[in-house]
């Protein structure tokens, strides 16, 4: 296994650099410019890797905040991200989660330290990035392909998608996957659930999406995920009783499974949702 896998091309325009089988890192390129979704950790260096793909000139975009979407944007001079979510990805660009985040991935996948230096990682920070905000309507011309931002909030207050409509390509971070939607951290971090609600209920509304790409797990997925997601909300009020209590390296969670949809929460959101509702 490598912590930057090998560059995995998903249609003409589309690519995906993965990061330690686990962070879904997409390269868009169109006819003048390219834009890379997400940078990851940044456990090591893969600029090399979207050279391979294109020369054109590069758009670095964060989905959201988390340090696993973000804290490699120490390699990139210049970065999108929602204003909402800067004081989150600067709360994490510290040595302590960095060795959290190495610690956690090294127990993963042990063989990796061969290909990681972390004393160098924890030096890297990226307080020297220019960072610039994005807001809803928001759009990226990369020459034949648009890429239009839609605030999603819900996983995190300023998460993101970026919305191809003549494709029906949606990228959706980490709110809507086959995978894990972690929303266990307190309320500072992450929003009540009726936010994430909403949200769905918002994506639900758009009725050209062909293609959702997540940033974790199978991708791309269809959009039955949606409906998928709104149910298994509604579903977590009336059948929480015997989720799963798991501990993650950012706090304990309980884990809901719905067909698709994984939400890890923590008592606190449940408590509010079953108090004041998910509308």
């Amino acid at each position: 296994m490598l912590v930057n896998q090998d560059i995995e091309q998903l249609n003409e325009y589309l690519y995906c650099i993965k990061e330690c089988d686990s962070v879904n890192r997409y390269v868009v390129v169109g006819s003048d410019q390219a834009m890379l979704i997400d940078t990851g950790y940044g456990f090591a260096d893969f600029r090399q890797l979207i050279k391979k793909i294109t020369d054109k000139p590069l758009i670095t975009v964060l989905t959201h905040g988390h340090p696993d979407h973000g804290l490699g944007a120490y390699l990139f001079d210049e970065v999108w991200v929602h204003e909402k979510d800067y004081l989150r990805l600067l709360k994490d660009d510290n040595q302590e989660t960095k060795a959290l985040a190495v610690n956690h991935r090294l127990k993963k996948m042990p063989e990796l330290i061969n290909q990681m230096n972390p004393e160098v990682y924890n030096q890297k920070l990226i307080k020297q990035t220019t960072f610039r905000y994005f807001k809803e309507g928001d759009s990226f011309d990369l020459g034949g392909i648009v890429l239009k931002i839609i605030e999603i909030p819900g996983h995190s207050y300023g998460s993101v998608a970026l919305y191809e409509e003549t494709k029906g390509w949606l990228f959706t971070g980490d709110t809507l996957a086959h995978y894990n939607i972690w929303n266990q951290m307190d309320f500072v971090d992450s929003p009540r659930l009726s936010v994430l609600m909403a949200t769905y209920k918002k994506l639900a509304q758009m009725r050209k999406i062909e293609e959702i790409y997540p940033a974790h797990g199978e991708k791309p997925i269809d959009r039955g995920i949606i409906d998928e997601s709104i149910d298994g909300l509604k579903d977590l009020l009336t059948h929480h009783d015997e989720d799963e209590k798991i501990d993650t390296f950012m706090g304990t969670a309980y884990r809901h499974v719905y067909k698709h949809f994984i939400l890890l929460y923590s008592k606190a959101h449940l408590e509010d949702a079953l108090e004041n509702g998910l509308e």
